[in-house]
């Protein structure tokens, strides 16, 4: 159940000295489909205010754009989170999906909230509770106007392959250095997500038995408009 944000809260909001036009430049903007949305309690070192006219559920700066989600609340509405991507997704120049994991064995729920991201070119953010997916927004708006250089720690294209790799080892058998030989292999995951049977089992490593598992991870059931792609 959603708690709306305190009477105390929103004064504080309103204490911040911005006009209509600041709002928008330095607050996180907020649809008001999330208005009972307990996250917006916890944000306090940043100033938020409602808006009608984003697509996503929270918009943390030009072109940036949240949409969130609990585990929880995605396990009873599956279609939910695909509804909500498939009509705004190309919107942004930079889209993120805000996870809360509520919920005590989180595994498969994370895979196929994974799949959709990947799917969708949207990065997934997870958060282990409201307060932690407070901070994200927080930290996303207080960086946002920052060069790049003084927050990357790693090369992006290091970070993408991370991810990739990740990724690949949540298919049983799959190891990274399976990972690694398929990422080399075919440079890009459409590729992987593309390659045949007998394709897969010619890589160094994998064989008939990791291929199979390969393409029934990859061709297995989620969500039919996905697939059809």
């Amino acid at each position: 159940i959603m708690e709306p944000p305190s009477d105390k809260h929103e004064l504080q909001i309103n204490n911040f000295d911005l006009n209509a036009n600041n709002k928008t430049q330095f607050s996180i903007l907020v649809n008001r489909n999330q208005e009972k949305n307990p996250v917006l309690k916890h944000i306090r070192n940043v100033p938020w205010c409602f808006s009608d006219g984003i697509k996503t559920d929270f918009m943390i700066g030009q072109g940036v754009g949240v949409y969130f989600i609990s585990m929880k609340y995605h396990n009873i509405y599956q279609n939910y989170i695909h509804d909500r991507l498939k009509d705004h997704r190309n919107i942004y120049r930079l889209c993120i999906l805000l996870v809360v994991c509520d919920i005590p064995e989180p595994e498969i729920c994370l895979l196929e909230l994974t799949k959709i991201s990947l799917l969708t070119n949207i990065s997934l953010i997870l958060s282990w509770n409201t307060v932690e997916a407070a901070q994200y927004l927080e930290t996303y708006k207080s960086y946002l106007n920052k060069p790049a250089d003084s927050i990357m720690t790693e090369k992006s294209s290091q970070n993408i392959e991370t991810q990739v790799i990740e990724f690949l080892t949540n298919i049983r058998g799959i190891s990274k250095t399976n990972a690694l030989v398929l990422l080399k292999n075919y440079k890009t995951l459409k590729h992987i997500m593309m390659a045949s049977l007998e394709e897969l089992s010619l890589c160094p490593g994998i064989g008939t038995n990791k291929g199979v598992r390969i393409r029934k991870f990859f061709n297995q059931t989620f969500y039919n408009e996905y697939n059809k792609k």
